[in-house]
Order: C-alpha cells, then sequence, then structure tokens
C-alpha cells in the first residue's frame, strides 16, 4: 500500500500500519495488500458481536490457525495522524488484536501468489467451546460470572472494562447451592435477555456495558464525542427509513427486589395504540436477582426496539481519507473522532441532516476498507430510544427544520456548539 495515493494524500513518509503475526516477520504497508475490519454488528444493540479482520498479503503465508494477529498503526503513523487530527496517538493506534480463524493462497503462478488471512477476536472461540462456570453466592454478580468464562476459556483476553459507579444484578437459584453455567447459558439468558451489550475493543480487552451505562454515555457525548457525524461527511446517497410498526407487549415475570424469599412479580411494556392488538411476548426473568431495576430498563427497550416505528438512518459511508486530507480543520476533528471511537459508542446525527432523523445514535458496527489509494468508514447507526428504550438526549443544534432550540448551532470553523 506504501507510495500510493494513501500516503500521498496523507503526506506519509513512512509506513502507517503494521500486522504483528506470532512467530512471523511483522508486515507494513510495503507488504500488505488490503485490510477490512468489521467490530461489532448493526443489527442487534445488545449480545455479544465478535470482530473480524480480513487482510490480503503477496506470497504464500505458511500460517497456521489460532495464531495471534494484531494490527496497530506504527509508531510513525500513530504520530501523523495525531498531527493531523490532534487526537492522541495512543487513542488511534489499536486497530485489531485476535487470532487466525482461516487461510487460503491464490495461486496464479510460482510469482503470482497471494495468501488471505481471516481473523477473529479471540471471543469467538467462547461459543464454540462452551465451557461450563460454577457460580457461587460470592461470585454471583454478572460481572463475576463474564470473568469466570473467559478464564474457563482460556483466551488472552480480559474483561477490561466495566460499567464503573453502576451497580449490577446477580444470578439468582443458588439457594441450595452453587449452580453451573455453559457458555451458552450466559451469552443468551445472562447477557442478551437482560439487554447487557458487551464489546471487543480495538485492543482486543472486552468491556460489558448495561442499559444504565449506555444512556450515561449518551448524556456524554457533547464532552466525549463533540463532533457531529454530519450530512457532508457522508458519502452519497446516505438513506434514512422510518420501519414497521408492530404492536407488541412484553410480559414478564421477575423476582420480586423487595422480598428477601423469592416471591415473583409480572409485569409488562406495550408498544401499541387502539388500532392494533398487541402481540404478546413473554419473558422469564426469574433466574435473575434485580438489584438494580435494569431488568425493567430493558424489557421497555425491548418492548420500544421490536414495536417502534422512528426514522433513522441505518448506515452511514465517510471517506476517511478525504476528511484526514481536509483543509478543514473541523472535518479532520471529526476524521479523528471515528477513528478513536469503539463500536457501540454514541454519536450524534445533526447540523445539515433532516429534522426526523436527527438525534444521538450508538455506533453498532464500524467497518473500515484500507487500500493503496483509499480509506472508508461504513457505520451502522441505531437510535438512541432504538436501544434505551428513552428518548434522546437533546442535540442542540439547527437541522432543516430546527425542531431543536434555536439559539444554538453547530459552528464547523470554532467547532463549537454556539450561538448564531
Amino acid at each position: 500500500m506504501a507510495s500510493k495515493r494513501l500516503h500521498r494524500a496523507l503526506g506519509a513518509a513512512a509506513p502507517l500500519f503494521e500486522l504483528q503475526i506470532a512467530g512471523r516477520p511483522w508486515r507494513n504497508d510495503h507488504t500488505i495488500i488490503s485490510l477490512s475490519i468489521s467490530r461489532g454488528d448493526a443489527g442487534s444493540p445488545i449480545g455479544w458481536s465478535p470482530s473480524t479482520l480480513t487482510t490480503r498479503l503477496p506470497g504464500a503465508e505458511p500460517i497456521t490457525r489460532d495464531t495471534s494477529v494484531r494490527l496497530k498503526l506504527t509508531a510513525y503513523g500513530a504520530r501523523r495522524l495525531h498531527e493531523i487530527t490532534s487526537y492522541p496517538a495512543a487513542s488511534l493506534e489499536h486497530r485489531f488484536f485476535g487470532r487466525l480463524a482461516m487461510k487460503s493462497v491464490e495461486d496464479r503462478s510460482d510469482t503470482r501468489q497471494s495468501t488471505q488471512l481471516v481473523c477473529s477476536d479471540w471471543s469467538a472461540l467462547i461459543e464454540p467451546m462452551n465451557r461450563s462456570v460454577v457460580v457461587t453466592p460470592e461470585s454471583s454478580a454478572l460481572p463475576d460470572v463474564y470473568r469466570a468464562l473467559l478464564k474457563a476459556s482460556g483466551i488472552p483476553v480480559g474483561l477490561a472494562r466495566l460499567a464503573a459507579g453502576h451497580a449490577w444484578d446477580a444470578v439468582a437459584g443458588l439457594e441450595s447451592g452453587p449452580i453451573t453455567l455453559t457458555a451458552s447459558d450466559i451469552r443468551s439468558r445472562y447477557c442478551e435477555d437482560l439487554g447487557i451489550f458487551v464489546r471487543t475493543l480495538r485492543n482486543g480487552d472486552l468491556e460489558a456495558q448495561n442499559l444504565s451505562f449506555r444512556a450515561f454515555l449518551a448524556s456524554q457525548w457533547k464532552q466525549r464525542w463533540p463532533h457531529p457525524l454530519t450530512r457532508r461527511a457522508a458519502l452519497s446517497a446516505a438513506s434514512w427509513e422510518q420501519q414497521k410498526t408492530t404492536a407488541i407487549e412484553v410480559r414478564y415475570i421477575m423476582r420480586d427486589p423487595t422480598s428477601a424469599y423469592g416471591a415473583t412479580v409480572e409485569k409488562a411494556w406495550t408498544t401499541s395504540d387502539s388500532r392494533y392488538v398487541a402481540r404478546p411476548e413473554p419473558v422469564d426473568l426469574t433466574h435473575i436477582w434485580p438489584r438494580t431495576g435494569q431488568l425493567d430498563k430493558a424489557m421497555k427497550a425491548r418492548a420500544v426496539r421490536e414495536g417502534g416505528a422512528r426514522y433513522r438512518v441505518p448506515t452511514v459511508r465517510v471517506d476517511l481519507l478525504a476528511l484526514l486530507s481536509s483543509d478543514k480543520p473541523s472535518e479532520r476533528h471529526l476524521a479523528g473522532q471515528l477513528l478513536a471511537m469503539e463500536h457501540g459508542d454514541p454519536i450524534t446525527l445533526s447540523h445539515d441532516w433532516p429534522e426526523p432523523v436527527g438525534s444521538v445514535y450508538f455506533v453498532q458496527q464500524i467497518q473500515e476498507e484500507i487500500r493503496s489509494d483509499t480509506w472508508q468508514m461504513t457505520l451502522g447507526l441505531t437510535p438512541h430510544e432504538l436501544v434505551t428504550g428513552d428518548p434522546s438526549p437533546d442535540i442542540a443544534g439547527t437541522t432543516w427544520h430546527t425542531a431543536y432550540p434555536k439559539a444554538t448551532r453547530w459552528n464547523a470553523v470554532t467547532e463549537k456548539w454556539s450561538q448564531k
């Protein structure tokens, strides 16, 4: 990829990327043909979705499955992007960490061979291995269960960060002694069913977030992710849509948090109006001790997600190379924000988008395509309301029809939400 348009546009005088493969010489831009990274799942804002890296290298590479693979910016590349975007080099350098899952060699002749490596992050092994963990009263909080599963699976990552400052629910049913849970149990009944989001960070570590923490992060968009994803920055054509309305009633039974004897209570969330007959959807949550109110939040979000009809922009494609090489500081800073983001982080669609779609979104999937002449990013977006069940925080700033406070707007020169 070296000495091509990518390097010329960024003013790069040395390699930008390095591919570290255990037991093999490291590769850089001179010996990497292409890179494709996918993090997260645009189809669901909950659960556990592994990330992947696909790369093509010249020659026939003798690499075996489960070899450790890491993609980073070089020290020079991280410094160069810091100079361009003003974002710290440490926040940009990590792009992927995982293991080799599949390999194929394209053999056109003895001198025209190339190897495609398909890598996944290490968490992709958890469910196929399906290890079991023993849960005791002392280790019944959900983060403790997730950590135990990682340890039992023997993969080289950690549950690096949890929702600090936010309490977690716990496994119930331990009155008669410890219980054993499989990886499948934990991923479905103790993660997805509870509205928990677990993501693999760019450095390979895992992070678990409950809905309260995700809502907290969204409320911090102005401090942590201040640059709106403008319509101007999106490659044409971006589309926006309104999903089909479905009448649904989530009926759930859970343990009564005010009872010390395991009594249960039945509740429901409905998203419908008088024109529709709501389809009942029963959910049993009695396997959880509700210490926090998270179960009610999760069931409300489930009802809104499955029965709502909010306008949304499902995907936005961005030419990162154009933003990075722009003469406008605001566009270069937006590129830095996008490169520093993890999937699942909030971002705002505002300023020049049509009013019905403007709000805080969660970037549930990030895909990067890097070649000698291009660097593009595709963002899979889910509106705040469909993730948390609650309306989006206010995003001050004008849109076409200005449903937001008219006294403020995004100023691309000062890069602040300021008075008109």
